[in-house]
């Protein structure tokens, strides 16, 4: 394809969208961005944009106006007061208003009044918040499901639909191409009448629905991560469109297993991941990081999780669990055995973790370079803010097939 490609990424996180997309596509532009999230906010600049820190800037009112209007949160549950904001260290504001321009960061969906008319959006991307819908959320106590109108995190599902009906109601440009990712528990019968209310709702507006569960481990990633990803198709209901793309989806089915070998991925390798080489001191400073106090309720993590590496220095898996928000609880992503410690054992790390979720460890020096502290006691990015971004973020190697499909949709359609 010669012709540009524009995206919007709604729930953007770190860019994990964008960053695959830019992969396949040769021209490909984030013409805006929606997250509520501060360090999320500021990682996807440092990781998707050319960072300059001479660029950085002084805040003044009028962009101290900006980021208030924006809603953002920075512990992840509640809006950011006024006051909290002008209390934030002055770096971190910086780095923040600068992320927010970079990124066209529209800020909290819930206060976006629709999408921009003049834009021609090919692809809208909406990885919704999984809290309310996964099995480990349910464990924690989130477990209000995407209803419409429970309040819940998962239910910001919805804004999209309001965003999707403002522009059809205004007779505004829709995009082309729709694509969701979330949990396989989106499939359960706890959720999927509300998800079949979506896709009719689409289908309504005109788009041609195909979902997918996909593991990540079938791509090229070393992790057992089932996810749901869902490419909306804008056909104007014609059957003639959607007969291709039936036709397309039955002949590239990324579910079976004998179409996945003909595209030869070549897998990623755990023993070229792992960093246990600890005569590497940035290595071992991490992992120690990583490894927890010697409690009862830590050895069971070791016990009731999956090992990755022994107590022999040998890999004993091919494959990490999901790696999720979190590491210091149970379940987790899986466990090695690390000596230099009480406890005997560790977690992944967050630059192993990175690199597992398909990006390069390069990609996290970018996003570490720019850790500082925040205060005597706290960095920007601590290690559970890692696990954070990274566990709510999309594998790139699955994405990045599902893309190439998108791009074979848009020839086939001639869009």
């Amino acid at each position: 394809m010669s012709r540009k490609i524009n995206m919007i990424e709604l729930f953007s996180g770190i860019g994990s969208q964008y960053y695959s997309a830019s992969k396949v596509f040769d021209d490909i532009s984030t013409v805006a961005t929606s997250d509520w999230d501060i360090r999320a906010t500021i990682a996807y600049y440092l990781l998707n944009k050319e960072n300059n820190e001479g660029t950085l800037k002084e805040v003044d009112s009028k962009d101290l106006q900006l980021l208030k209007s924006l809603h953002l949160t920075y512990n992840g549950k509640d809006e950011i007061t006024e006051k909290q904001l002008n209390r934030l260290n002055p770096k971190l504001l910086m780095l923040l208003t600068n992320a927010i321009k970079r990124n066209n960061n529209l800020g909290n969906i819930k206060y976006i009044k629709k999408l921009d008319k003049e834009l021609d959006v090919d692809i809208l991307t909406y990885s919704f918040p999984c809290q309310d819908l996964s099995n480990v959320g349910s464990f924690h106590g989130y477990n209000k499901g995407i209803e419409k109108g429970s309040n819940s995190r998962s239910s910001l599902l919805w804004e999209v639909e309001r965003l999707l009906l403002t522009a059809k109601n205004n007779k505004e440009k829709l995009p082309k191409v729709l694509l969701m990712e979330n949990v396989s528990s989106l499939l359960s019968s706890r959720h999927s009448h509300n998800f079949e209310t979506f896709k009719k709702l689409l289908e309504e507006i005109g788009y041609f629905n195909h979902v997918y569960l996909l593991n990540a481990k079938d791509f090229r990633s070393p992790q057992n991560r089932k996810r749901v990803i869902m490419i909306s198709v804008l056909t104007s209901s014609s059957n003639k469109k959607n007969r291709i793309l039936k036709e397309y989806f039955n002949k590239h089915n990324l579910q079976d297993k004998n179409y996945i070998k003909e595209l030869n991925i070549k897998k990623l390798n755990l023993n070229k991941i792992l960093k246990t080489n600890y005569q590497n001191e940035k290595y071992l400073e991490e992992a120690k990081k990583c490894s927890p106090n010697n409690t009862l309720s830590r050895k069971k993590i070791w016990l009731d999780n999956l090992k990755i590496l022994d107590n022999k220095g040998k890999i004993v898996t091919d494959f990490v669990a999901t790696i999720t928000t979190k590491q210091d609880r149970n379940p987790n992503a899986g466990n090695l055995y690390f000596p230099y410690s009480d406890s005997k054992f560790r977690f992944l790390t967050p630059r192993e973790a990175m690199v597992i979720m398909g990006f390069k460890e390069s990609d996290f020096e970018k996003i570490n370079k720019y850790n500082f502290k925040l205060t005597k006691k706290y960095d920007l990015y601590s290690r559970d803010n890692y696990y954070k971004l990274i566990g709510n973020s999309i594998v790139v190697d699955v994405l990045v097939e599902v893309f190439k499909q998108i791009k074979d949709i848009y020839e086939l359609l001639k869009f």
